[in-house]
């Protein structure tokens, strides 16, 4: 829904910042929703959830590394944005493909990690709330905040393309949940495949 609606928005190749409105408050009401489901959890899942989010650190030390982490990241983005630039530069890619390819890959790695990680453990459902979660921070959140900030330019192809082909990888994931709520190695290398197609056909539109 999230990608639907950008999709109509961005038509007009402008993202308005009543728009970006919209999608901000969109995320607000996800959250909302999420939390009022997460009191209709079992008890035992209620205590796995408060206990993991117990801190054994004090208040004063969990704020200063927020503040470091803060600054770590931002510093840290700066150069991932200058180096990537160039990098795409030099092979000749837009900046939008230079977003989707090296960016995208390289700040997705961690999430890799630990959904790995997750996998490992018998965490799936875990793994599959991060993924969503951060597909609908990205589409609501962040691209709301920044149109609020200021009105955006979107390239045609990210309405057109990009957005499109997040919805038909939606809907190929949908139906693989809604049996066992599993994803069997077969589905995730189908999953796999998809995105490898759509890499391809990405760096063969800018080629």
């Amino acid at each position: 829904a999230a990608g639907l609606l950008l999709i109509v928005f961005g038509l007009d190749g402008r993202l308005q910042r009543w728009e970006a409105g919209v999608l901000v408050a969109g995320f607000v009401l996800v959250q909302i929703v999420l939390l009022r489901r997460g009191r209709l959890e079992a008890p035992d899942v209620q205590a796995v959830i408060a206990e993991s989010a117990l801190s054994r650190t004090s208040l004063p030390l969990n704020v200063l590394r927020v503040l470091i982490a803060a600054l770590t990241l931002y510093w840290g983005a700066r150069l991932v944005v200058g180096a990537a630039a160039d990098f795409g530069a030099a092979l000749g890619w837009t900046p939008l493909l230079v977003g989707l390819l090296p960016v995208a890959i390289g700040t997705t790695l961690p999430e890799v990690a630990a959904a790995i990680a997750a996998a490992r453990r018998g965490h799936g459902d875990m793994v599959l709330g991060h993924v969503l979660g951060s597909s609908v921070v990205n589409l609501l959140l962040v691209i709301g905040a920044m149109g609020l900030l200021q009105p955006l330019a979107l390239p045609a192809s990210f309405v057109r393309l990009e957005l499109p082909a997040l919805l038909a990888f939606a809907l190929v994931l949908y139906p693989m949940l809604r049996g066992d709520l599993k994803i069997s190695r077969g589905e995730g290398g189908i999953l796999l495949g998809a995105f490898v197609a759509w890499l391809g056909l990405e760096i063969a539109l800018v080629l």
